[in-house]
């Protein structure tokens, strides 16, 4: 006779796969970081005070004039502020300029006291030249010959000896109203071959 059909194997139990993860093209942002605290306060910035700006002083182009019209000052053209009450007129000392004046100024120019005989430079002398050297002298009111400027000259040595020798020269000091003053001449030295 007929035999029923073997009963069918248990159904196995099929657990379900997790997902794929798919790697994605776009770049994922690093985690952002935690704020860091502040830093504490630097103690010695607490207890040195800033230092206030220098102090500039002198003409800008914007407070001088041309053409005869009349200055107005712009910004700082004082030494400072002005003082906001006046000083005892007693007190006040009086401006006295330098004892200087231009050699146009003067009533009576420096004069050559004690002249010295500058040697002549060996190279110069080997070579036979000769020349006229052109000093600017800066004369003070004793006499004395506080600067030497050479103008102009020949060179190969004379240029250096004259201006040497020019600092010990001695002047009667120029005179201005009676009273001596420093002033600035020119002075020419012609060295020549004996």
């Amino acid at each position: 006779m007929f035999d029923p059909p073997p009963p069918p194997p248990p159904a196995e139990t099929v657990q379900p796969k997790p997902p794929v993860k798919v790697a994605s093209t776009r770049m994922k942002a690093p985690p952002k970081p935690e704020p860091e605290a502040p830093p504490p306060p630097n103690e010695e910035a607490k207890e040195k005070p800033a230092e206030p700006p220098p102090l500039v002083t002198g003409l800008t182009l914007s407070s001088t004039s041309t053409a005869g019209a009349v200055a107005a000052p712009v910004g700082n053209t004082l030494h400072g502020a002005p003082e906001a009450v006046a000083a005892d007129p007693n007190s006040v000392k009086s401006y006295k300029a330098s004892n200087y004046a231009p050699i146009y100024q003067v009533d009576s120019p420096p004069q050559v006291l004690s002249e010295i005989k500058i040697p002549y430079p060996p190279e110069a002398k080997r070579q036979g030249i000769e020349g006229k050297v052109v000093l600017a002298l800066s004369i003070d009111t004793s006499g004395n010959v506080t600067e030497v400027r050479v103008i102009s000259g020949p060179g190969h040595g004379l240029n250096e000896a004259a201006r040497e020798a020019l600092k010990r020269y001695r002047f009667r000091p120029a005179t201005k109203d009676g009273a001596a003053v420093a002033t600035e001449i020119q002075y020419a030295y012609r060295f020549l071959l004996d």
